[in-house]
């Protein structure tokens, strides 16, 4: 997400590594869910981190 390093990796123990490919692969995923709710297409979505 948008946190700082040390939200991410003390708070949610996550890694910290290419902050602007999850935030690009986030909203992908989340446009899969939109176009899923609106019954556009079937949700499939699968990518690195999420």
């Amino acid at each position: 997400g948008t946190q700082i390093k040390p939200h991410i990796t003390k708070r949610f123990s996550m890694e910290w590594s290419r902050p602007a490919a999850r935030m690009r692969e986030m909203i992908s995923a989340i446009r899969a869910i939109w176009a899923a709710w609106n019954g556009d297409e079937k949700l499939a979505f699968r990518g690195d981190f999420y």
